[in-house]
């Protein structure tokens, strides 16, 4: 579904179980957005997504949900089992070792999924063997570990998944997330407002994975309320297996099927197709603005410099999420109500803000998790 760059490896071994063939010009009929009928001129369209890119470039002042009913954790293990090896893992995984000592809870040794769902399915029946109180995934769907979920559940252990987006199986899994939609409506009002509302955007889809099939929904359905002259020239089928190749080549595809003339935008599923594709255009001369989302330090970095391509990505707090996942499943364990994390704030990088986001991923200067969790779980 960049430092979310974590998606590819494990898109690529969703791609192949699935069969999923590769093509150079795998591509939807062209599609134009329909714009919704308004009634404002493109010049105030352009000013209202202008004042959401700016509430959404803030690094300071973002309200992070903390939950007010104190409790006494108690003292149980939790697995944590990863999707793959990735900086952004690193990152959650530190977070999740000091919340569990703040909590007074201790953690297994991660277990590197290696962006296999056979193998994070394994591990999750392991952690159901060896007794875990809970257990904690990072960027896992739960739809290729569904047996294993069930057992889990049969064993009235609580599961949490990080930047998941898990609709349907609320029963077993708690997603601790920003969800798939805002980041598309976040770039939506980015690219209105950095194109002056006339935008030909060339849109890339990957189904492989439910977080980025929503922010592509919330991609499109925005841009056709927020955007009346903006227009989806194409929308092109992405081939999870292709990223490990040159171009990637769904990609080159495209710049052979449209001139420049033809779009001047392009807004990628993630940030590791990103990447490549925009390192592509600069090789070729071709004058695009490209996005993505996660938050990869690379992209950011690329954004910072104001380059003539890298435009925007959308970011997450990776270091604040297991603060949430760990007192999530700690309640779920003790048979207490849990709160809703699906909706957690994501923030937008932009030339303008990049450098503010050092790691990549949202760190706020002005929010402590440790200092708003320690108090809730001193039991009083």
């Amino acid at each position: 579904m960049g430092t979310l760059a974590i998606l590819l490896a494990m898109i690529l071994t969703l791609a192949f179980a699935s069969g999923c063939g590769s093509s150079d010009d795998t591509s939807t009929a062209a599609s134009t957005a329909e714009p919704a009928a308004a009634d404002e001129p493109a010049g105030d369209a352009v000013a209202a997504a202008e004042k959401k890119v700016a509430e959404l470039s803030k690094t300071e002042g973002v309200k992070f949900p903390v939950p007010d009913k104190p409790f006494d954790p108690g003292h149980k293990r939790a697995a944590v089992i990863m999707a793959g090896q990735d900086e952004g893992f690193t990152a959650m995984v530190d977070s999740l070792k000091e919340a569990a000592d703040t909590m007074g809870w201790t953690l297994g040794p991660p277990m590197d999924g290696k962006f296999n769902p056979a193998a994070q399915a394994g591990f999750i029946q392991q952690a159901v063997n060896e007794k875990y109180d809970a257990i904690i995934l990072l960027v896992i769907d739960a739809v290729n570990i569904e047996s294993a979920l069930a057992a889990a559940k049969q064993a009235n252990i609580p599961v949490a998944c990080l930047m998941c987006e898990n609709k349907g199986y609320e029963d077993e899994i708690i997603d601790v997330t920003t969800s798939g939609r805002p980041g598309g409506e976040a770039i939506a009002n980015y690219v209105t407002a950095a194109s002056g509302g006339k935008a030909k955007v060339l849109l890339f889809d990957d189904k492989a994975y439910s977080i980025v099939k929503t922010r592509v929904e919330g991609f499109r359905d925005t841009l056709a309320q927020v955007c009346p002259e903006c227009e989806i020239v194409d929308t092109v089928q992405m081939t999870p297996a292709s990223l490990a190749k040159p171009g990637p080549p769904e990609w080159l595809g495209a710049l052979r099927r449209y001139s420049p003339d033809d779009f001047d935008w392009t807004v990628f599923p993630y940030d590791y197709y990103a990447i490549p594709a925009g390192k592509t255009a600069l090789e070729q001369g071709r004058n695009v603005a490209i996005t993505g989302y996660d938050g990869s330090p690379e992209m950011v970095r690329m954004i910072e410099k104001d380059g003539p391509v890298f435009k925007a990505t959308v970011t997450a707090p990776f270091e604040y999420l297991p603060w949430a996942a760990l007192d999530q499943v700690a309640r779920a364990s003790a048979g207490l109500e849990t709160w809703d994390t699906t909706q957690l704030p994501l923030r937008l990088v932009t030339p303008q803000n990049a450098a503010k986001f050092p790691k990549g991923w949202y760190v706020p200067h002005d929010f402590d998790p440790k200092a708003a969790f320690a108090p809730i779980w001193s039991g009083e």
